[in-house]
Parts: C-alpha cells; structure tokens; sequence
C-alpha cells in the first residue's frame, strides 16, 4: 500500500483519485514562462491561473 497523508492513491478508483487531487492536491509551476510572479503574494499567484 502507498499511503500519502492517510490515502490509499493507489488504491483508488480513477475518479476517486480525481476527485482527491482536485481537492487536496496541489502545484507550483516550475517552467520559466509559468513562476510565481514575485510582486504577488503567495495565494495571488494560486488563485491567478484560476481566475
């Protein structure tokens, strides 16, 4: 069993899993055209790709 945080990932079903990630999961961009944006704070730069 791979746990992460309490959950079985593997052991889920795909939209289980999907339903996880959109939930719980998280990213930074790490390609130069996608960093953060250095005059925004931190939750500016999560909500921006969103908005």
């Amino acid at each position: 069993m791979f746990d992460v945080a309490g959950h079985d990932l593997p052991g889920m079903n795909a939209a289980t899993r999907l339903r996880h990630q959109r939930r719980v999961a998280g990213f930074v961009w790490q390609q130069t055209a996608r960093n953060p944006l250095p005059c925004l704070t931190a939750p500016q730069n999560v909500v921006l790709p969103i908005a």
